[in-house]
């Protein structure tokens, strides 16, 4: 059975963000299911893995500088899930 690209979602909210954002999925999140906070030149900033009972994650970015990261969920199979996020 395959997947369908189409049921899953990442969004992160409020984008830009001073200091907190919420990032909100709905995938099916296995085991080894990952969160991960990329800053502009690639550099992993944030790991977390991800719950079976929920559906969103806040992010503290107030200690973070000012810039561009991707927001990316990904599988131990499957695709990966990104989305750009501005920190001011």
């Amino acid at each position: 059975e395959g997947i369908d690209l189409e049921s899953e979602i990442l969004n992160v909210s409020p984008n830009p963000t001073s200091d907190q954002a919420t990032v909100y999925y709905n995938i099916n999140t296995e085991e080894g299911t990952l969160l991960r906070v990329l800053d502009i030149q690639g550099k992993v900033v944030y790991i977390q893995q991800l719950s079976y009972d929920s559906d969103q994650i806040l992010l503290d970015l107030s200690n973070y500088e000012s810039g561009y990261y991707t927001v990316m969920i990904s599988r131990p199979v499957g695709n990966q899930l990104t989305f750009k996020l501005i920190k001011l």
